[in-house]
This record gives structure tokens, sequence and C-alpha cells, in this order.
């Protein structure tokens, strides 16, 4: 897998998306009523090609669950998780990864901000978890391409998790 660092850089916010799911327009605010970022992003992609590209619901289910076995054996972040959460983090990262591909799905998690703030995740944390997520891609065989396509979505949620 070779995907370029600047591209990973830009992807760092997936390692918290597993945490949380999803974000707000700002990490200052956690408005109820506002859209989630995940939410606001997913907008602009509703109906592309990458929820196929990515193998459809199948595909994407497999992915996490990659992720989520790459993460468990990370120790620079695995301690970030709750054990007793793990059924919670898949289901709603399923339906993340298939909202920000363009797929049919409804994410029904907690906004980024309100499961980050007060965690103080660093950048170093963050880009451990894109790596973990990049290798999954890497073993399910997604083309660099469309790899790429889906980080640089999920990027956009960053805010929403470092730092907090």
């Amino acid at each position: 897998m070779s995907i370029a660092r600047s591209t990973l850089s830009l992807l760092l916010c997936l390692p918290l998306v597993i945490l949380s799911g999803c974000g707000t327009t700002s990490p200052a605010t956690d408005n109820a009523t506002t859209p989630t970022l995940t939410a606001q992003i997913a907008a602009k992609y509703e109906g592309d090609q990458l929820y196929q590209a990515l193998g459809g619901q199948t595909g994407i289910a497999a992915i996490v669950e990659t992720f989520l076995y790459r993460l468990a054996d990370d120790d620079r972040v695995v301690r970030r998780f709750d054990p007793r959460q793990i059924d919670y983090v898949q289901k709603v990262l399923n339906e993340q990864v298939c909202m920000l591909s363009g797929g049919p799905c409804h994410y029904s998690g907690d906004s980024m901000v309100r499961v980050h703030k007060g965690m103080k995740i660093t950048e170093a944390e963050y880009q451990a978890v894109v790596e973990d997520f990049s290798y999954a891609l890497y073993r399910q065989d997604v083309p660099v391409p469309t790899q790429q396509q889906l980080l640089e979505r999920m990027a956009q949620l960053h805010d929403g998790i470092v730092g907090l």
C-alpha cells in the first residue's frame, strides 16, 4: 500500500471517527439541531460511485472489521477504546463509512465533538488510527485511488476529533 504521506496526513480524522462516529460543523459547537459534519459531507456525495467501489455494505463491513482488529493490536491507541463498546463502535463506523461513501446509510451515533470533548486526542494518536484504517483498506484490496477518495472525505472530520 503506497498512500502518499500528505494523503495520510489528511486522513488523520479516522481514529476518532471510530471513537465517536461523526462531528458537528465546528469543534466549538455541539448543537443538536445542527446537521452533523458527517451528514454535511455525505450530502455532497450522495449516490456517487464510491460506495459501490468499496463493495457496498458487505465491502465496508469487511474493511471496518479488519480495521477494528488492527486497532486492537495497536498499542499506540488501543487504550482509547472501551472494549465494552466495540459492537457499537463497529455499527456506527459502518454507518459513517457507508454514508461518507455515498451509500444509503444513516449515521446514528453522537457527534464527534460530544464524544471527543475532553479526551485531548493528539495528532500522533489520530495518525496511528489513520494508518490502521489505511492498512484495512489495503488488506481488503481496495484500489489506491479509491482509498484516497474515502480518506480525503474522512479527513474533513479531523477538527471534530483532535485536541478537544
